[in-house]
């Protein structure tokens, strides 16, 4: 009987092991994904709207996208409001990662992500933030 539960424990212990390695290996291609996307940066999203920098915090397990908008009063933000802009743009977001089977490692990393929109002078305009609880449902 103990011969059972020592080999139940190992084959536990070895799929642990190997799902761990997934994700080291997802957080991994997610930081060099990062620092590539960073390379093309700046880049204009819309007339109005640019996007700076990606940051990825490996610890807090966190992808940041920040966003420059100029000319706030003019933008998608001001015309729909903050609050229906963060729906729409939280529930593309969702489709995105669950759709896109090029996202393969966010959802093996069960990624954070945050999107933090700045005007011209870095003034916050809005942040939200997409959690594995969102894109798993």
């Amino acid at each position: 009987m103990k011969k059972h539960y020592l080999i139940i424990l190992l084959i536990f212990c070895c799929v642990n092991l190997k799902a761990q390695n997934k994700v080291i290996a997802a957080k991994k291609e997610i930081g060099e994904s990062a620092v590539i996307f960073n390379r093309k940066l700046p880049i204009k999203i819309d007339e109005l709207t640019t996007a700076i920098i990606v940051n990825y915090d490996n610890e807090k397990n966190e992808l940041t996208y920040f966003f420059k908008v100029d000319n706030y009063n003019n933008s998608e933000i001001y015309k729909q409001g903050i609050e229906n802009f963060i729906n729409k743009s939280k529930q593309s977001g969702i489709n995105f990662i669950r759709n896109n089977p090029n996202n393969k490692s966010y959802i093996i990393a069960q990624l954070d992500f945050v999107y933090i929109y700045v005007d011209s002078n870095k003034k916050l305009i809005c942040k939200f933030r997409i959690t594995p609880a969102d894109y798993n449902n």
